[in-house]
């Protein structure tokens, strides 16, 4: 026996910062994945002639004159005014509102979107299977972002040759439930459900919503003119019945409102669901517009978003490699996540146990765990630009003298040897993971990927970075050979900032609000910036040789990246479309 889930409805909401656009569309039928995507192009469609005809601005006020007036700064590009880049007045082309002081530049860069995004939440681990096949009912392109063959990034269909529908997942950004989410908002902050509904009733809503799922085999089951009882609403999926709290929050929702019938209730399921999650969504889309002056709209997940960030708020230009070599030589160093196998079940033996037996081993149990690591290390200097290849001999000695807070870092390729007297030290967790597959797991396909492989053996040219290396000499690693073969010089002219970033309902952002940021005021900046001038120039007169070969290599033209700009003001304005399906489940 399987499941089959055949979508009934669907209700989608448009959330238009230009003004009222249309009211929630709500629509039940054996045919809603098809009305769905016709419903929806025809909405993207009229949403493509309103941004291709833009409206001028509107007279400013007082108030918009003084600030133009007297502003030193463009509010895009937070550069200075020059005579030859002029300052003009940009609006959004939608509101016709004044945005700010723009350089004629960026006011030329910015560009009208040409996409709408649809958000589903669970978008790739559900909503997407169960319509993404009534895209293809015509020939307009399709394309798709997979992360596996059964899960998708995003997905986007074209309604017209420059306007295309783009299908987004709001828990790329929100990675929780509806339910906790919605815990994290002030009622006051509902914008959109207060719009809908009258603040008596709004507070049965402001919660996740119950539904009896299973129940559902047929459509006819709409007609049934009152709730089912509380054992229908188990769900066989997790196996899990609801409460009686539930049960009986369901049925003060259809009683208040005056629901005659399962197919009412559905309806308002939905439409209370899509309009939770719009009010989600803008609420933390407001915020990251008004802290980072990114719209999560123009995003696919959160990794980019927090990356632009970071670019935009540290303004710092992280040097491209143009030598194949040094990216090779970067990629070999990277280890993967660790691979091991744990024992799930451990006794406890000590004195403290009420069945302690002292003539067995004793044991004690401690659970150890690091927290935010990701943010510690983001935290940490970090290579950044002014990559060379390096001919300097250094000694163990050497490596130890270097301080972890140096303008300039080091990346060696090392041979470790493990000295036997530190294995039974170690055996719990050796140190320097390599990248590589398990070993002795008899040559099966699906187990032979490679990942951080930790164990008590010699290490062979590992690529190590000078700080990681520090602490394994510290610990007592020898080094065979005692000199370093072949390293790469890393200037660090600016320590990369770690991101401050709000830790709102998603947990978005990097979780490092403790980590102390005073080491990379503007004055060390500067300072960096001079030593590594002097530094560049010592290199450029000096000649770079290859491992084992006198042949001199010239250093290759470096390629900056720009700093992250925000995006478009016309961005704020982008609609955005929000969408959930209730499925019957056939069983056969």
């Amino acid at each position: 026996m399987y499941e089959k889930h055949v979508p009934i409805g669907f209700c989608y909401f448009i959330s238009y910062q230009g003004g009222h656009y249309k009211d929630p569309v709500v629509y039940r039928g054996t045919d809603a994945p098809k009305c769905f995507i016709e419903k929806l192009e025809k909405d993207a469609i009229e949403i493509e002639h309103i941004y291709k005809n833009p409206k001028p601005l509107l007279p400013l006020t007082e108030s918009e004159k003084q600030l133009y007036d007297n502003a030193k700064n463009f509010y895009v590009c937070d550069q200075t005014f020059r005579e030859n880049n002029i300052k003009v007045r940009d609006h959004n082309h939608v509101t016709q509102k004044f945005n700010g002081p723009c350089c004629n530049s960026c006011n030329l860069a910015m560009k009208t979107p040409k996409f709408l995004p649809v958000f589903f939440h669970n978008l790739s681990g559900y909503d997407a299977h169960i319509f993404i096949k009534e895209l293809g009912y015509n020939k307009k392109q399709i394309n798709l972002i997979p992360n596996t063959e059964e899960k998708y990034i995003s997905f986007s269909k074209s309604v017209s040759n420059d306007f295309q529908l783009r299908f987004l997942d709001s828990f790329k950004f929100m990675p929780s439930s509806l339910e906790n989410l919605i815990k994290t908002l002030k009622k006051d902050e509902f914008k959109y459900m207060k719009q809908y509904f009258d603040s008596e009733k709004i507070d049965l809503l402001l919660r996740k919503g119950v539904f009896p799922y299973d129940y559902f085999d047929s459509f006819e089951k709409c007609k049934d003119s009152c709730l089912p009882p509380i054992s229908k609403f188990y769900n066989e999926l997790n196996e899990e019945a609801i409460s009686v709290e539930d049960y009986n929050h369901a049925c003060s929702v259809f009683n208040q409102f005056n629901l005659s019938n399962l197919g009412e209730y559905c309806d308002l399921y939905v439409k209370t669901d899509v309009l939770l999650l719009t009010d989600l969504f803008e609420n933390f889309r407001k915020i990251c517009i008004q802290t980072y002056k990114l719209d999560p709209c123009w995003y696919f997940t959160t990794p980019a978003l927090s990356w632009d960030a970071m670019l935009l708020k540290t303004k710092v230009a992280i040097e491209l490699f143009t030598d194949y070599d040094m990216l090779l030589f970067i990629e070999n160093g990277v280890r993967g996540g660790i691979s091991q196998c744990c024992n799930r079940y451990a006794i406890a033996n000590n004195k403290y146990m009420p069945n302690f037996n002292p003539d067995d081993e004793i044991k004690y149990l401690m659970y150890l765990d690091a927290n935010n690591l990701y943010g510690y290390a983001m935290s940490k200097y970090l290579p950044l630009k002014d990559f060379v290849w390096s001919d300097n001999n250094l000694t163990t000695q050497d490596i130890l003298n270097l301080s972890d807070e140096s303008d300039v870092g080091y990346i060696l390729e090392v041979d470790l040897d493990y000295p036997p007297d530190l294995h039974d030290k170690h055996s719990d967790f050796p140190l320097a993971p390599e990248n590589k597959p398990p070993p002795n797991l008899g040559g099966k396909k699906q187990l032979n990927s490679e990942g951080g492989v930790k164990q008590l053996k010699s290490r062979k040219k590992t690529i190590q970075l000078d700080r990681y290396l520090r602490s394994l000499l510290r610990l007592h690693f020898e080094n065979q050979n005692q000199n370093y073969s072949r390293r790469k010089t890393t200037q660090l002219d600016s320590r990369r900032k770690t991101l401050q970033l709000d830790r709102y309902l998603l947990r978005l952002h990097l979780e490092n609000q403790n980590q102390n940021c005073s080491r990379r005021k503007t004055t060390q900046l500067e300072s960096m910036r001079k030593n590594n001038s002097t530094l560049q120039q010592e290199e450029n007169n000096s000649t770079l040789q290859e491992e084992g070969n006198n042949s001199t290599r010239p250093r290759p033209p470096t390629q900056p990246a720009p700093p992250a700009q925000p995006f478009a003001a016309e961005s704020v304005f982008l609609p955005t479309i929000v969408q959930v399906f209730t499925s019957v489940q056939m069983h056969t």
